[in-house]
């Protein structure tokens, strides 16, 4: 029965709110850098991007989303030489015009997908991060 399952798994950064938020004390590092969220498929199909914007929120990084639909990757869809020009029209809808135009060097990318990582990194001049690379950066000095 999924319901009765659905709410005992948690993406890590739902895990770190719920702790937040649960009355847990977490002192990050000050994080100058701004921050770029790509919504994975799945992220967005289940309402689940909403618990990483907030907790960027709460850590007080400064954070965009960047509005788009799928980046075109797809597992390996975009990989196969069928499927490459859709897959690459997909990521020049808005994804990647966004981070050539709005993202500089120092900024951060967010993307939880692996396949959104790599569709962006082979793209543009950007290495996006998972929210885990995140976090360990933002507490990482933190005693």
């Amino acid at each position: 029965n999924k319901e009765k399952i659905k709410n005992k798994f948690y993406l890590i950064e739902e895990f770190i709110l719920e702790q937040i938020k649960d009355g847990k004390k977490i002192t990050p590092n000050k994080f100058p850098n701004n921050v770029f969220v790509h919504g994975h498929c799945h992220q967005k199909s289940q309402d689940r991007l909403k618990g990483l914007l907030e907790l960027l929120t709460i850590l007080n990084i400064n954070h965009k989303t960047i509005e788009t639909s799928c980046c075109g990757m797809a597992g390996s869809f975009g990989y196969d030489v069928k499927n490459y020009n859709i897959s690459k029209k997909m990521a020049y809808l808005t994804l990647i015009p966004t981070i050539k135009t709005e993202c500089k060097n120092e900024d951060i990318i967010i993307a939880n997908g692996t396949s959104c990582r790599n569709q962006i990194s082979d793209f543009s001049n950007q290495k996006p991060q998972h929210i885990s690379q995140l976090l360990f950066k933002i507490f990482e000095t933190v005693n």
